[in-house]
């Protein structure tokens, strides 16, 4: 039976592994991929600088990262979001039914035998 020390000790380590599990910076990005209702409205380079405009949501691409600037929605909350440029991140407008994410080579799944 482990003493308590001992299991204060290796609490410790899986709380500090996990943090840098979290901490570990994500890869960056390739492209943004916009969804209306679930469904892909398009896939926009994140390299190049652009303007997208669904169901009210206004959304911009410049410096290599995604930021909502404008949305009919009435809490407005994606607009507050930080531009996204990770692979993995994304920004939600619920009430409007648009999900921006960004893609990277990191999204896809492996599985080893």
């Amino acid at each position: 039976m482990p003493k308590k020390n001992e299991l204060i000790i290796i609490l410790i380590i899986i709380v500090l592994l996990f943090s840098i599990m979290l901490a570990a910076p994500k890869e960056k990005g390739e492209s943004v991929r916009v969804y209306f209702d679930g469904q892909l409205v398009g896939t926009y380079p994140l390299e190049v600088d652009d303007s997208i405009s669904v169901s009210g949501v206004e959304i911009s691409i410049a410096s290599g990262s995604a930021v909502v600037e404008y949305s009919s929605c009435p809490g407005q909350d994606c607009m507050k979001s930080k531009p996204i440029n990770k692979a993995g991140q994304s920004i939600v407008c619920l009430p409007n039914r648009v999900i921006i994410s960004v893609s990277g080579q990191s999204d896809t799944d492996t599985v080893s035998y």
